[in-house]
Parts: C-alpha cells; structure tokens; sequence
C-alpha cells in the first residue's frame, strides 16, 4: 500500500489524504452524536407512552371506557425522580373503573411498583363518569373521565379533620408522559 502511495503524484497524494482527514472528520461526527444520544437514553431510561382515549361501544354505548398516559399535575410537573404511567379502565356493566399505575422510582434504587386502585362509579351518563371518593391514608380521590372531552381527571383533597398529609391536596389531569417530566 505504501508503495503505491509514493508511487502516486503529489496531487493525487493531496486528494488521497484530504479523503482520510474527511472520512476521519465524518467519523468524528458520528461518533459525537452517538454519544450525545447515548446520554439522553441514559439520564431518562424509560420512556413513557403518550395519551390514549378509547371508547367501546359494544353491545352499549360507552360500554368500556379505556385511557392511558401520566398523571399530570394541573400546572405542575410531577415529583421529580418519579417516572409514572397509567392505564384506566372503566365498565360500566360492572360500574367500576380500575386506575393501574405504574411508577418507576428512581430515587429510592431504581425499583418499579405497580398500584391498582378500584373506584365505584357513582354515576355514568354518556358525558361524564363520575366515580365515589375514595379514602386513602388522610386524603380522598375523585376520579372523573369526560367522554365529551376525551379527558380523565382526579381530585386529591384533604379527608375531613386532617390538617397536613404527605399527599397534598391537587388536582392531576391524565395526559402524554412526556409533560410529567
């Protein structure tokens, strides 16, 4: 190879190394965005799905109502370090509607939990279903999913007689994962 190298003429030598320097410099580049997008991957190891808002209408209208996507602090991200995903399922033969959250704490050494909780629907019309509070530690849950607007939301508030809790009154909206971070 090197043989042929000197046995090339000067000009051809130039255009020669200037390939090497381009494909090195190509190379480089490559390489740097590589590692900028192998970065990002690491500082956010999940990726969380977006919102998703079905309606199935067998053998009633709304007979299953179905939604997925992050609880979202109206106003506000949620706690940092806690990557969260829901799925809802709400039967209305069963007049029960079934919140699984998955939160991935990675805060606390990296585990992943996941926390079904059970609402019973206190009144389902074809706007809105409206579930009945649920008592938990010192605050109440009431989860609300609008079949007009698409949309799920819970309201987080005090139990009567409670003065502080670690789960402060708010109101959380069920949205694309990417706006809870």
């Amino acid at each position: 190879m090197i043989s042929i190298f000197n046995d090339m003429n000067p000009a051809m030598r130039r255009l020669v190394r200037l390939g090497y320097l381009v494909l090195i410099v190509a190379l480089g580049g490559y390489a740097a965005i590589t590692y900028r997008q192998l970065q990002a991957l690491r500082s956010v190891p999940v990726v969380l799905p977006n919102y998703g808002f079905y309606i199935v209408d067998i053998p009633v209208k709304a007979a299953l109502v179905q939604a997925r996507g992050s609880w979202v602090g109206a106003g506000a991200a949620s706690t940092p370090g806690m990557l969260q995903t829901t799925t809802l399922e709400c039967n209305r033969s069963k007049m029960l509607c079934v919140d699984s959250t998955a939160t991935v704490a990675v805060q606390e050494g990296s585990y992943m939990e996941a926390i079904p909780t059970l609402y019973e629907v206190e009144q389902w019309t074809d706007q809105e279903v409206v579930t009945k509070a649920l008592a938990r530690d010192c605050a109440q849950y009431l989860l609300r999913v609008s079949l007009a607007d698409r949309s799920a939301t819970t309201e987080v508030s005090l139990l009567p007689g409670q003065v502080s809790c670690k789960d402060p009154p708010r109101k959380l909206r069920l949205d694309s994962g990417i706006k809870s971070r």
